[in-house]
């Protein structure tokens, strides 16, 4: 379930870096778009089902992933709580490579 959003992901990503012409990049706007159309087949959108997906992106270590995770993570943010943080805290040490990520 949750590596179908992954590989659905990753094949948004590819047609996007196919259709940019050479030299360039994604922009972080289209990564977006495509995380707000990714995030509405998310089938459980509870701060633990969100987290855990969020989770499963990050250890592709795969910059689009990544922002596609962050920016789910701060989708929930009203359903934080004390342990969210060490949640955080975690990708911080485990995901985070510079300030890129």
């Amino acid at each position: 379930m949750y590596e179908d959003i992954v590989k659905s992901g990753n094949q948004e990503i590819s047609t996007l870096k196919r259709s940019i012409l050479s030299g360039g990049h994604i922009k972080t706007g289209d990564i977006r778009n495509l995380s707000a159309k990714l995030y509405k087949i998310v089938p459980d959108k509870s701060i633990d089902g969100v987290l855990k997906i969020c989770e499963i992106l990050l250890e592709e270590y795969n910059w689009e992933l990544g922002v596609i995770a962050f920016d789910w993570a701060n989708r929930i943010r009203k359903y934080y709580t004390i342990e969210t943080y060490d949640v955080f805290y975690s990708w911080l040490k485990k995901y985070v490579r510079g300030w890129g990520d």
